[in-house]
């Protein structure tokens, strides 16, 4: 499972901090740690180009163009909003590239891991790029770019 680092951890101490309120801290997998993503906020909503399809379904979906299998094992397999970062684990050494599905809401996408995939935004992901696995990092850090409030999902897959 991949790790997500936001800024809402640190959006919330700042926060407390300011208002010299006594405030009450939480913890989860995606509390900041190293991350340059987008802030959150309740009160906005994603920018929309549609409903957002998981490219998991696709993948797994024997009917589908883009069947690979019906179980797949992604090694990111995550939705959100905004720019991201995420951790995971590096796959077996047999495996030498992450091939990436992106589906979002609106404008382009980069993903960048040591090189990086880049495309339009569609709700239902036109294409996919595979970027080779770089030497050495362990956990392999995968950077998504999005603007503010576009709603995604990312998958990727390890490939040989």
């Amino acid at each position: 499972m991949a790790t997500k680092t936001t800024w809402t951890g640190a959006v919330a101490a700042v926060v407390c901090l300011a208002g010299l309120t006594a405030c009450v801290g939480t913890t989860s997998s995606t509390d900041p740690v190293f991350s340059d993503p987008a802030p959150t906020s309740t009160t906005s909503s994603p920018e929309s180009g549609g409903t957002l399809v998981d490219p998991l379904t696709r993948l797994e979906d024997p009917d589908s163009d883009d069947f690979i299998a019906t179980t797949v094992s992604p090694s990111l397999h995550e939705h959100g909003i905004g720019g991201a970062t995420f951790k995971i684990a590096r796959p077996d050494p047999s495996l030498t590239q992450l091939r990436f599905y992106v589906a979002c809401s609106a404008g382009d996408f980069t993903v960048t891991l040591g090189t990086f995939y880049s495309g339009d935004c569609t709700p239902d992901f036109t294409s996919s790029g595979s970027i080779p696995l770089p030497s050495g990092e362990d956990p392999l850090s995968v950077r998504l770019d999005v603007s503010a409030w576009t709603d995604y999902w990312i998958t990727a897959i390890p490939v040989p």
